[in-house]
């Protein structure tokens, strides 16, 4: 974050200095900077409510397997579940927060997604303990600009099944802040899927009738709520083959509710004030003290 402070025009004095360097301090100290964790706010108790939609076009006969999912969808429409942080968990001397998983009898989520993993924050880095250790997918840090004009920063996850190649990007704006990872390569790119395995098993592969296959997945986190929509869609053409999404309805957070649209509207109002709320009460106090 970046803010000018404007001082008065006349020389300050000694406690005018002092007042000033306090202020400039603050901005510099990192305590008006918001914490990476603000991401996905991990604490015991915590919860995201999903609305979860899977199709396969022209395989719907696979969804029978899924039986609790298939009986909410046809009562309820689009079935909703919710994930809770349960509990925490010592590995190798850090602490990680654990998260429910998946309903039984549904359809599987993408691998990106939080759903029954052991998650912890180092620094702008999601840590998710797995079976081989620890591996950062998410990764925050410079992806508001700092690598370039778009915002944009890449990088690359290693796996039993190849590299994972991660673009992350941030958005902050008057409506919403929030920040988009989009995965391509590796098995873990597309997960689970009929379709997907029938086809090739790769992004751009050619299915048995020749029509060439497009993969698209990615996730995005809003701030100070969590893991807004994440989502898989494997294309022939222009036409979808499978949609899975999950789709954020409300969080409960340290025991308050909070929606989608409220979490958008405070970090969009939190993004286009920070700099210029700094910037007047700095003016107003050296003003204020300026008078006395």
């Amino acid at each position: 974050m970046s803010a000018t402070i404007t001082l008065l025009s006349r020389p300050l004095g000694p406690v005018k200095h002092l007042l000033a360097a306090v202020l400039v301090g603050l901005l510099d100290s990192g305590s008006a900077v918001a914490d990476a964790s603000d991401w996905l706010p991990l604490a015991v108790g915590n919860s995201w409510t999903y609305g979860h939609r899977y199709h396969e076009y022209g395989n719907g006969k696979d969804r029978s397997q899924w039986t609790n999912y298939t009986a909410q969808f046809s009562t309820l429409g689009t079935p909703q579940f919710t994930l809770s942080v349960l509990r925490t968990e010592v590995i190798d001397g850090h602490t990680y927060f654990v998260i429910s998983d998946m309903p039984e009898y549904w359809p599987p989520v993408p691998p990106q997604f939080i759903a029954g993993k052991k998650l912890r924050w180092v620094g702008d880095q999601l840590m998710e303990r797995t079976a081989d250790g620890e591996q950062a997918l998410f990764r925050f840090g410079g992806a508001s600009g700092a690598s370039g004009a778009s915002g944009e920063v890449s990088y690359t996850v290693p796996t039993s099944e190849g590299t994972l190649r991660v673009s992350a990007r941030e958005s902050h704006s008057k409506h919403t802040h929030d920040n988009h990872f989009s995965f391509s390569g590796g098995a873990e790119a597309a997960g689970p899927s009929n379709w997907y395995e029938l086809l090739g098993g790769d992004s751009g592969a050619t299915g048995e009738s020749g029509v060439m296959v497009g993969l698209g997945a990615g996730i995005i986190f809003l701030k100070d709520f969590g893991v807004q929509q994440c989502q898989m869609a494997l294309y022939s053409g222009d036409a979808p083959l499978f949609k899975n999404i999950q789709k954020a309805k409300h969080a409960v957070l340290d025991g308050r509710t909070v929606t989608v649209r409220e979490a958008k509207a405070a970090a969009g109002q939190a993004s286009s004030s920070d700099a210029t709320s700094i910037e007047r009460l700095s003016w107003g106090l050296i003003k204020q003290e300026g008078r006395e």
